[in-house]
């Protein structure tokens, strides 16, 4: 939603054929999905149960509770991809 992550290299999002995996500030996580046209579902999704400080919690709970709803996903010309939802948006870059 417009706030950059305090470490990068804590946030990682791939796909494969199987499903997605991922950690998002602290934990990692990994699930199933589908997508119809731009609308990516993703399955409930399996997390380890690390403690992190505050603003890593905060973030992976924000990415978390997107994903509990349908998303949209955007390609951006400069190669970003966004994620919008009912319960916000992240801009993902590689």
């Amino acid at each position: 939603n417009g706030s950059d992550v305090p470490n990068g290299a804590d946030y990682a999002l791939n796909f494969t054929d199987n499903g997605l995996a991922g950690r998002a500030g602290c934990n990692r996580f990994n699930g199933s999905y589908r997508t119809e046209g731009e609308r990516l579902t993703v399955s409930p999704l399996a997390v380890t149960r690390m403690a992190c400080p505050g603003v890593f919690m905060a973030h992976e709970r924000f990415v978390l509770d997107l994903f509990g709803a349908p998303v949209r996903v955007d390609f951006r010309r400069d190669g970003a991809v966004v994620l919008s939802g009912e319960r916000g948006w992240i801009r993902l870059e590689r």
